[in-house]
């Protein structure tokens, strides 16, 4: 079975002589020695079912009052614009006229059924007035919360779009130059949002995709996706690890102790990269499945990306 948070950081001090690291909380300590472990490989067993993601349709806003002291945007048209809307970190409104208003793009800290708190002002000579309008463009979709590693996605709606996976350089020169995809089809990349809590936080990813969504369409893109440690927060829960894992994982606290203690780390840690208990891991964790299917990819498969809406079926005569 999974292994206990109290297990874990039992062996952790174990390590070291039944001692905890002074100034630092073991159970943290025990969060990062599994979340490098996750990360060291692409494990399997961290593979996740198919996944599917939300789009999220632009809203338009045709009105709205500006409060500087609060920082906050009112819509009055219309009047159920954010009624459906599901904050993202890293979303922007672009405001684009008003009396005072800066026109530009202003980050949204938190949103509620008829206004958005924004993380710095749109101008003081705005506050009060009325006719602001804007666009909140949604153009990404949010990702699963354990993700560690997008491994694939396709768009799975009725439409049949496909979603074609670039560079995030790649996606944002598509974006300057206002590329149109075929269809419904959709290019993608990750990337991350800044965090919108109020003492900071770690980054969000996001699927970015372009162009926009014009409309909301649940459950549009499926992705496969490999998953990460789950953090444990309290002593009575269980790693998200299966059972023939445990020994790896116990020996990962071990050696993770020694090395932060004895400041060897990554002495510690290829050492057990180069062990017969990690390459055993290996060889148990990949043979869930033996048989793949055909072979893929090679030439034939460089030819031309799937669903990649750029390229057609070309036929390039000899001269």
């Amino acid at each position: 079975m999974a292994l206990r948070a109290s297990e874990l950081v039992a062996h952790f001090e174990h390590a070291l002589g039944n001692a905890a690291i002074d100034n630092f909380a073991t159970l943290s300590l025990v969060n990062q020695a599994g979340a490098w472990l996750c990360s060291s490989h692409s494990w399997k067993h961290l593979e996740r079912p198919p996944y599917r993601l939300n789009l999220r349709g632009t809203i338009t806003i045709t009105a709205a009052t500006w409060t500087e002291a609060t920082l906050t945007l009112t819509v009055t048209s219309p009047t159920t614009a954010f009624a459906d809307y599901a904050l993202l970190d890293g979303d922007q409104v672009e405001i684009e006229s008003g009396t005072g208003a800066d026109p530009g793009f202003y980050d949204v800290l938190s949103a509620t059924a008829s206004a958005i708190v924004l993380r710095t002002s749109i101008g003081s000579a705005a506050n009060g007035q009325t006719n602001i309008a804007g666009e909140l463009a949604l153009p990404s979709a949010r990702l699963p919360s354990d993700l560690q590693e997008l491994i694939d996605v396709q768009c799975c709606g009725v439409s049949g779009s496909n979603v074609t996976l670039l560079t995030p350089a790649a996606l944002i020169n598509i974006k300057a130059d206002n590329t149109v995809s075929v269809d419904t089809d959709f290019y993608g990349a990750v990337l991350w949002g800044a965090s919108v809590g109020v003492d900071g936080g770690a980054p969000i990813p996001r699927l970015e995709l372009w162009p926009p969504p014009s409309v909301d369409a649940n459950f549009s893109i499926m992705v496969h996706y490999r998953a990460g440690w789950q953090r444990l927060t309290r002593d009575d829960l269980y790693s998200n690890t299966p059972d023939w894992f445990d020994s790896l994982v116990i020996q990962a606290m071990r050696q993770y102790a020694r090395g932060f203690e004895k400041h060897t780390m990554d002495e510690e840690l290829a050492r057990l990269k180069g062990s017969v208990l990690y390459a055993d891991a290996q060889r148990r964790d990949g043979g869930i499945q033996r048989r793949l299917g055909r072979y893929r990819g090679g030439a034939v498969q460089q030819r031309m990306a799937h669903g990649d809406p750029r390229v057609g079926n070309w036929i390039i005569e000899l001269p």
